[in-house]
């Protein structure tokens, strides 16, 4: 007799005995055809217990059961996956559906207890989304292993069915860092991309996983921001980390900009791949930059290219030695009343030729009074070859 009621079948076989009414019966198995329903089919499809009765029916006696007896049958779940496609790639950070559909041998199972397993080989559950039919959208994560995953799900119920979908195998990859809203600031924290000698350049930039949801934000690692000049060699790597005031990666010390700087189209660049969130994850997958413009004024070294013209035209001066000098210099010792003393000097700097008799002369009425206290012994006023006048 089958579980609930569900059919019934009956067999005959002859019991040899010997004298002492001892004896058995062949085996036999069910089903086979020797077996013949009285309700439903003969046939092991239907789940649960079979209860077994062996009857006497000849001769007849009173209670015609003898002996009784039991077995349970439990099927094969069959577990047939629809989803994802073997082969497919499947990137980090997106979603994938596993869908299986599970069956007896009487029909689709609503009552079964279905998992997956993850790329970490940990366990998913898939919820019955319809009749037999299971499914679950399963994130991978960021750091998911990458490379195969072969997926197999689990299926069972509570009459000790199982079963098992054939393996299903698809690919995990990476997935890119994508560098966004890069920009500069000054030392006021304005951003623009206009400096000069004595700014200080600094650089902001967001990064994001290459799925668009704003949750795939990188707010952690630190990171190289390059500095280029306009030649395209590179002049420093400033270190960005991740400021939560700015929600965003922020080189803290920045690049200050000396009065040497070559001025022109610098730029702040981020290389292709430099990045990588310690999962594998790189980017970007093109280098990404920002043009700065260093502005230097003239101003800002012709002064020291001036002077340094203005001393050598000024030591241009040759004259010969001992109680002669150049014309100009015959004043300055007229108003001195004699030669100037050896060993004094003068220092004239900045003068042009031209310029130079005249400021001489000046200079040297000055020491004139000096000499009234400082008479030595006989005076030679020479100019060297230098802006040095020595008396």
């Amino acid at each position: 007799m089958k579980p609930g009621g569900n059919g019934s079948a009956t067999i005959s076989t002859n019991l040899q005995t010997n004298n002492q009414g001892a004896g058995s019966t062949q085996p036999t198995t069910y089903p086979n055809p020797s077996w013949t329903s009285t309700s439903g089919t003969v046939a092991t499809d239907v789940d649960g217990v079979y209860n077994v009765f062996a009857n006497q029916t000849f001769p007849t006696i009173a209670s015609p059961t003898v002996q009784s007896g039991q077995f349970t049958v439990s099927s094969m779940l069959t577990v047939a996956a629809s989803q994802p496609i073997a082969g497919s790639v499947v990137p980090r950070g997106q979603t994938t559906t596993i869908s299986v559909a599970v069956s007896t041998v009487s029909g689709p199972d609503t009552s079964a207890t279905v998992y997956a397993n993850t790329p970490s080989n940990g366990r998913v559950f898939l919820p019955e989304i319809g009749v037999g039919v299971y499914s679950v959208n399963y994130p991978v994560s960021y750091s998911d292993s990458l490379g195969s995953w072969t997926i197999i799900a689990q299926a069972s119920d509570n009459q000790k069915n199982s079963g098992a979908s054939s393996p299903v195998t698809v690919t995990i990859v990476k997935n890119d860092l994508i560098v966004y809203s890069l920009s500069t600031y000054n030392s006021k924290g304005s951003p623009t991309t206009n400096f000069s000698p004595g700014d200080t350049i600094y650089a902001s930039f967001k990064i994001r996983y290459s799925s668009s949801s704003s949750s795939s934000e990188l707010t952690s690692g630190q990171y190289y921001v390059s500095l280029r000049n306009p030649s395209g060699a590179l002049v420093a790597n400033m270190t960005a980390s991740y400021d939560p005031l700015l929600s965003a990666f922020y080189t803290s010390t920045g690049y200050p900009i000396s009065n040497f700087e070559s001025g022109g189209n610098w730029n702040v660049v981020i290389s292709a791949n430099s990045l990588d969130d310690g999962n594998g994850n790189t980017g970007p997958v093109l280098s990404v930059s920002v043009p700065v413009q260093i502005v230097t004024s003239p101003l800002t070294y012709w002064p020291f290219v001036v002077a340094g013209i203005v001393a050598v035209l000024g030591g241009i001066v040759t004259v010969k030695r001992f109680d002669t000098s150049l014309e100009g210099f015959q004043h300055l010792e007229q108003m001195m009343g004699g030669p100037l003393p050896r060993g004094a000097s003068i220092l004239l700097l900045g003068l042009l030729p031209a310029e130079l008799s005249q400021q001489t002369s000046t200079v040297c009425t000055m020491y004139s009074r000096i000499r009234r206290f400082r008479l030595l012994h006989p005076r030679q006023c020479r100019v060297a070859s230098s802006p040095l006048v020595q008396c």
